[in-house]
């Protein structure tokens, strides 16, 4: 739970320094709702969804419901699904909040950049 802890620390000293960084800390506030209300949708789901490209260890499995339950506050069923062609990374379906961590998407997005030159 220490290391679940001191990752979600991690990540809001970053999204902070980001804001700073950009001069744009006035929106602190907007992320902190936004992010409540997201905690809001996952309290409604009924289960989780993860997907990767590869089957995922006990260990993997029990790191991403300690995060679930740190970061969304809830705990539910979670259901783990193989998908080759994320090609890396996962995606996490928890209610109406989702994350796409995945490869995929990032190449996707970065061919968006690229023809949109």
């Amino acid at each position: 739970m220490k290391s679940i802890t001191k990752k979600s620390k991690q990540v809001v000293a970053a999204v902070v320094d980001y804001l700073k960084d950009s001069g744009q800390e006035k929106l602190l506030g907007e992320v902190t709702k936004n992010f409540k209300k997201e905690e809001q949708k996952a309290k409604g789901a009924d289960r989780a969804i993860i997907t990767s490209p590869i089957k995922l260890t006990s260990d993997q499995i029990a790191s991403v419901n300690k995060f679930i339950k740190t970061t969304l506050n809830v705990s539910v069923p979670l259901e783990v699904h193989v998908d080759k062609n994320l090609i890396g990374g996962f995606t996490l379906r928890v209610g109406d909040w989702y994350l796409d961590a995945s490869i995929a998407s990032e190449l996707q997005l970065l061919k968006r950049q690229l023809l949109s030159y």
